[in-house]
C-alpha cells in the first residue's frame, strides 16, 4: 500500500473532526506530469505541472504557489479554527520551495 492511499484511508475512517490535504500525482499516458493538492473536503488545485511556465520551479515542474495558499494553507487554517485534527500528506522534500511549510 502506498503512503497517500494509507493516509486517505485512515482519514476517511476517522471521526468528522479531521481536515487537511494530500497530494496526488497527475499522469498523462502513464508519465507523471504534475501534482494536485486535494483537501479532505474535496477541494483541489494543480500545484505543479510540467506545462506551467512559472519562475518558481521544483525540478521539471513549474509551481502555482497560489494553489498552495488558496487550497492547502486555507484548509489547514480552517481546520485549526474549527479545532480539527490536521492531516497533511507530503508537501515537499529536501529543497522544499514552500516557505509556509518549512
Amino acid at each position: 500500500m502506498r503512503k497517500t492511499t494509507l493516509v486517505k484511508g485512515v482519514a476517511k475512517n476517522l471521526p468528522k473532526r479531521v481536515a487537511g490535504f494530500y497530494t496526488e500525482e497527475i499522469r498523462d499516458c502513464g508519465v507523471r506530469v504534475g501534482f494536485r493538492l486535494v483537501t479532505l473536503e474535496g477541494d483541489e488545485a494543480v500545484l505543479a505541472h510540467v506545462d506551467f511556465k512559472t519562475p518558481k520551479r521544483f525540478g521539471k515542474y513549474g509551481l502555482d504557489l497560489s494553489a498552495l495558499e488558496t487550497v492547502a494553507v486555507q484548509a489547514v487554517r480552517d481546520a485549526e479554527q474549527a479545532r480539527r485534527l490536521v492531516v497533511i500528506d507530503e508537501i515537499g522534500s529536501d529543497g522544499n520551495p514552500f516557505s509556509d511549510f518549512p
